[in-house]
């Protein structure tokens, strides 16, 4: 199965994207890298693995995978002589860019622009749609586009 990530806006302090899954469009807040290129977010542009998984915390949310692009699921799986990879990115619930420590996608089903920045509304909600869509589906490709 193909889960799309279009990126729309890149801003100061992160980037402002759509997820399409089975033709449901859910809006997303990426944290945006210091010190790289002006479009470098959590994770570069290019075709990754989508696994289901549960944090430490009880979450159930998605690992996002790519190893040929630097990105790996867990930390214990990057080569040691790999100084700058990026690992435990996931694709899951989160309200405004505060609250996404690291590399991470999360997910709403509305978004807001508010004083203070960009919100997202409903995110677990979002994020439990998004494994009822998926299913019990094992291969699943997300692409992210620039």
């Amino acid at each position: 199965m193909i889960v799309t990530l279009r990126r729309e806006a890149y801003l100061p302090d992160g980037t402002l994207g759509v997820i399409e899954v089975q033709g449901r469009k859910f809006p997303t807040l990426e944290n945006r890298l210091t010190g790289h290129d002006k479009h470098d977010c959590c994770i570069p542009v290019g075709s990754y693995r989508l696994t289901p998984v549960q944090r430490a915390a009880g979450e159930k949310c998605f690992a996002i995978s790519a190893p040929a692009l630097g990105v790996w699921a867990r930390p214990s799986e990057v080569p040691r002589s790999i100084t700058d990879a990026r690992s435990a990115v996931f694709l899951a619930a989160g309200l405004s860019l505060d609250d996404l420590v690291g590399s991470h996608v999360a997910v709403g089903k509305d978004r807001s622009k508010t004083r203070d920045g960009w919100l997202l509304h409903a995110s677990k909600d979002a994020v439990n749609e998004i494994r009822t869509l998926l299913g019990s589906t094992l291969d699943i490709t997300l692409i992210v586009e620039g």
